[in-house]
């Protein structure tokens, strides 16, 4: 009877200190984050042609526009998503793929009926984050930027957003997982939550007991129950101060790797499958300089542990180039150590004014400046910029990178003449405009 009754107690007691962990209300912590979250709706504007009737018909009335009216024409799309503030001067956080190939964003505050247009300062598309920037005449409530890797799994979580347009919807759960491949890129390394996120979470915030932005929601898995993954915040700001300049600049350490198997494991001595194997190193690159050499084996970077190969390029893309790291390898059964700086990638994405005037967005790449978008309506499109074109020269001055072309650009003044030498599919022409 003792036991029995010893055994209720400590089933209460085991009870009590459950119900304890268990927050009784979230209703504090959500009107304190609540204001800072953002209603994002955008329009895109695409431009189609209309289909031409029939060219039997052409032979009798010619270019007629009133048969034939082949003029381009125009529809809009508009969707949805949310945003969360992060500065009082009205910086904001969301996806890239919420604000991509938007002609025109308009945001939301919390408890208004105002909305404000938004200019996009930076995008990162290869971790889904954009920067955004509103100009208010009032300083702008703003939710402080946690510390990601602090989270474990376990932790409580919230969500909040504007789900299928129902604005500023709080949703809870608990990080189940962290550091998620899903297969989006290469920087993959998602937090994956149970709190429900639905088409219109993305770009919102998920914060933590504490108020703060652990995490931007970004993806779920169609037809899943309780599957939604969030941006890290640690990665995101890592990558702020770029987002701020409008130019992204990966950093580059210069290896092809490969995971280490149990066979690879069994065959090279080695005591787990932690690491990176090395399978190439890249001529000229900082690991070479650095004296790395294939089939050693990343194990370390600046005190981080690979425990898998996939964790290797996000934890180089941390750090910006130039900076030095401490790399940990094992060559030969031996632990070795080597301080390696790094260079930059091939690609950049970068922001820039001149540039929208125009209407065009580029990217650096290891073979030139290539056109990624051609805005519809705009000075770019008239001048005759194709998407996939090269440039390679502005009014005979050779480009070399994106800074070079902006700088070019830049010191052209306002309505002279300009002539661009691009690369296209088609082979080299060249195109004249005036500068806006």
């Amino acid at each position: 009877m003792k036991k029995y009754a010893l055994s209720l107690l400590l089933l209460f007691l085991l009870v009590q200190n459950l119900n304890a962990l268990v927050p009784e209300s979230f209703s504090k912590l959500v009107k304190k984050v609540e204001p800072t979250v953002v209603n994002i709706s955008t329009t895109q504007i695409i431009k189609a042609q209309r289909p031409l009737p029939f060219d039997f018909f052409r032979e009798f009335f010619g270019e007629d526009p009133f048969f034939f009216n082949n003029r381009p024409q125009s529809f809009q799309r508009q969707s949805l998503g949310s945003g969360v503030i992060i500065s009082d001067d009205g910086y904001i956080l969301t996806n890239n793929h919420v604000i991509k190939d938007a002609n025109i964003i308009k945001v939301k505050l919390y408890g208004s009926k105002e909305e404000y247009d938004a200019k996009v300062v930076g995008k990162d598309s290869k971790i889904d984050i954009a920067l955004l920037k509103i100009d208010t005449k009032k300083s702008l409530p703003y939710a402080p930027l946690g510390d990601s890797d602090a989270l474990e799994v376990g932790d409580w979580v919230i969500a909040i957003g504007n789900p299928f347009g129902l604005s500023h919807t709080v949703t809870k759960g608990i990080v189940s997982a962290k550091g998620r491949v899903i297969g989006s890129g290469p920087y993959d390394d998602f937090i994956q939550t149970d709190a429900p996120i639905n088409f219109g979470n993305s770009g919102g915030p998920l914060f933590n007991l504490n108020g703060e932005i652990v995490g931007i929601n970004t993806a779920i898995i169609s037809g899943g129950q309780g599957i939604g993954f969030a941006v890290p915040i640690n990665m995101v700001k890592a990558i702020l101060p770029q987002l701020k300049e409008g130019r992204i600049v990966r950093a580059w350490l210069g290896v092809r790797f490969q995971p280490v198997t149990k066979e690879i494991m069994e065959s090279f001595g080695l005591e787990s499958t932690d690491g990176a194997l090395i399978a190439e190193v890249l001529k000229n690159s900082p690991a070479e300089k650095a004296g790395l050499k294939e089939g050693d084996i990343i194990i370390e970077v600046n005190g981080k542990r690979i425990e898998d190969s996939n964790n290797l390029p996000k934890i180089i893309a941390l750090y910006q180039p130039d900076q030095k790291l401490d790399i940990v390898y094992i060559r030969d059964r031996k632990k070795h150590k080597v301080t390696v700086t790094l260079g930059k990638t091939g690609e950049t994405e970068e922001i820039s004014p001149i540039l929208e005037k125009i209407g065009i967005k580029v990217a650096e790449t290891k073979d030139g400046v290539i056109v990624e978008e051609v805005l519809p309506f705009s000075l770019a499109q008239s001048a005759g910029f194709s998407q996939g074109d090269y440039i390679i020269k502005v009014n005979n001055q050779k480009i070399e990178s994106l800074e070079s072309l902006t700088k070019i650009l830049l010191s052209i003044p306002s309505n002279s003449a300009v002539t661009i030498q691009l690369k296209t599919k088609g082979g080299n022409k060249f195109i004249s405009f005036r500068m806006p």
